[in-house]
């Protein structure tokens, strides 16, 4: 299992330095919209990869992050942020391996959604490093990882985006599936 994550610790290494995922090939929808590369780093870290299938209209997967830290603590062990894109507008689906706690803020609406049962879709302006009031899920366990929605307000390479609308955010939350990485 280490030997998979340092092999992938090198791949994303590589990748870095050579201008990222972009130039590795064309996207396939099938599998989320990710590359044959980004499938192949994703399998190494052996994390269940939840995407939408409901996509608001003008989006597509911008880019994937993948963590391939071993620690245990917040956020620790393998993990991936999927950042959507739509003009100047942002979501961001995101997975931890543990280390997670509750999000502060109010409850707009309790989702159900298919794979990860009740949701709750909170807007907060307190949850970790916010600059801003944005949409954010709690975190919700599907297969011993934890996954959730951001609005691009959380991160500092999405800060300035525009979140999606409530809507949009349930119904992405309610049509996630898993995508298979044979």
């Amino acid at each position: 299992m280490k030997i998979r994550f340092i092999i992938a610790g090198l791949i994303l290494v590589l990748l870095t330095t050579a201008g990222g995922f972009a130039e590795e090939g064309p996207m396939d929808p099938s599998i989320g919209g990710l590359t044959p590369l980004q499938v192949k780093v994703l399998r190494a870290t052996g994390l269940p990869v939840l995407l939408p299938t409901y996509m608001p209209q003008g989006f597509q997967l911008e880019r994937i992050i993948i963590n391939i830290s071993t620690k245990t603590r917040f956020g620790g062990g393998p993990s991936y942020k999927a950042i959507y894109r739509g003009g100047d507008t942002a979501f961001i689906i995101e997975s931890a391996s543990g280390g997670i706690g509750g999000v502060p803020g109010d409850v707009l609406k309790v989702v159900n959604s298919k794979l990860l049962g009740k949701v709750n879709l909170i807007s907060s302006s307190q949850a970790g490093g916010m600059k801003k009031t944005d949409l954010i899920s709690d975190w919700a366990r599907y297969e011993n990882h934890f996954f959730r929605l951001t609005g691009p307000g959380f991160y500092s390479e999405t800060e300035k985006l525009q979140s999606i609308s409530p809507v949009d955010a349930e119904q992405i939350l309610i049509f996630l599936r898993q995508v298979k990485l044979q």
